[in-house]
């Protein structure tokens, strides 16, 4: 999984790591961890940032939700900084300790917003979809007859359908990837109440 935001470029890496060194399947008090890396766009390629690659407490085996929050938060935290052109090594070093209910992590489930993608003041439309690379995962919110948030994962758009997987926060695995979200009276929409998708928590009723 990744996020990225201008020339900013956060993802998840498995090297295998453990508790302590290399991770061993064999015994059953070790835990295989998610390491992150940082990287910048420079020249049309990325470019991984010195000294911005850690092992963190966070399991290969964490919910789809858990890894998103702590990729949103480590792209929070590094993006200003890198901007500026300020060393990121002391922050990275401290988002280390990210893991499934870090503080950061449950305040990025709850705020209702994604760096990656900032607030748009409308329900998402075909060609908010078509910007999207295949693979790339965003958090989309509803808000009409039902309210509720999911995780999708964008493939591609055909015909006035965006396909991909999505995943919600009480789902064990992702759907399957012929999944799709559609087009209804210029929004795309959700479920068979054609209840329009966001890319941030809205005002209940809003777009219906």
């Amino acid at each position: 999984m990744e996020l990225s935001k201008d020339t900013v470029k956060v993802e998840w890496v498995e090297l295998g790591e453990g508790l302590s060194g290399d991770f061993d399947p064999n015994d059953p008090d070790d835990v295989e961890l998610l390491r992150f890396d940082v990287s910048r766009l420079v020249s049309g390629h990325w470019v991984e940032v010195r000294d911005a690659s850690y092992c963190t407490e966070m399991p290969v085996s964490a919910h789809p939700f858990w890894q998103w929050a702590g990729l949103e938060a480590i792209l929070r935290e590094v993006w200003e900084p890198l901007k500026e052109g300020h060393s990121i090594k002391r922050k990275c070093e401290e988002l280390s300790w990210l893991e499934q209910g870090h503080e950061l992590a449950v305040a990025v489930l709850n705020d209702g917003v994604q760096a990656a993608w900032p607030p748009l003041d409308r329900p998402l439309t075909i060609a908010d979809f078509e910007a999207l690379e295949r693979g790339q995962v965003v958090r989309l919110w509803y808000s009409c007859t039902n309210d509720g948030d999911f995780l999708w994962e964008h493939d591609h758009v055909d015909n006035g359908r965006v396909f991909g997987r999505f995943i919600y926060q009480e789902m064990e695995q992702w759907s399957t990837l012929d999944d799709f979200l559609y087009e209804f009276a210029g929004s795309v929409c959700r479920g068979s109440g054609a209840e329009p998708v966001w890319n941030h928590k809205p005002p209940k009723f809003r777009g219906c």
